[in-house]
């Protein structure tokens, strides 16, 4: 099980080039306290625009050694000063956990994310979850990589994410188009809305 920490800053305009630089810094920082780090542009979805820096550890005590670490580095208590006395961007996800529990993230191969994020009753949540392996196999053979995470922390701890990881953004296009469009896949959406709603779908790509 991998836990993945996120924060998400929307640049106010004619500042996104220092925001850039800011979060890349904050990203060399989480790295050096063993986070494995990504950092990416919101390119369509309700964050459009936005960057994110996704943190991702081994353990929670793996994930909350580095927060205690993170506590105490003077390279980013000076980053923070910095944007205090000059901000840049907006905050709009601060820290916010999420709990991997079907699959791996595959960041080096697969650094396009399309997330579809899904409100789900606890009492589902496990329904839910079981048409992972499903989607999986239908997917897997045009090079997508999927995995399922629920919150840790947050406003609505009722919901579920589902990833879908692709080499490209043209591989995206080209998923879209074929399996993405296709009787079997629509199928198996149908069947999701028994369990939740899907209430936000978003992409992403390297920043």
């Amino acid at each position: 099980m991998s836990v993945i920490a996120y924060t998400i800053v929307k640049p106010q305009p004619g500042r996104r080039e220092l925001v850039e630089d800011r979060v890349r810094r904050a990203g060399a920082i989480y790295a050096k306290h063993g986070a494995e780090v990504k950092l990416s542009r919101v390119i369509a979805g309700p964050y459009t625009n936005c960057l994110t820096a996704q943190r991702k550890y081994d353990s929670f005590s793996a994930s909350a050694k580095a927060l205690g670490a993170l506590a105490g580095d003077d390279e980013l208590s000076q980053l923070q000063n910095e944007r205090e006395a000059d901000p840049a961007g907006e905050i709009l996800v601060g820290r916010e956990i999420l709990r991997v529990v079907y699959g791996s993230s595959a960041w080096d191969t697969h650094p396009v994310s399309h997330l579809r994020v899904y409100e789900v009753n606890k009492n589902h949540l496990a329904d839910a979850l079981a048409l992972l392996p499903e989607v999986e196999q239908m997917v897997a053979p045009s090079g997508v990589n999927v995995i399922g995470l629920v919150p840790v922390t947050g406003d609505n701890m009722s919901t579920m994410t589902v990833a879908y990881q692709l080499k490209s953004v043209d591989h995206w296009g080209e998923v879209l188009d074929t399996v993405g469009t296709s009787p079997e896949f629509l199928s198996i959406i149908a069947r999701a809305a028994e369990y939740g709603t899907i209430r936000m779908s978003s992409a992403m790509v390297p920043l």
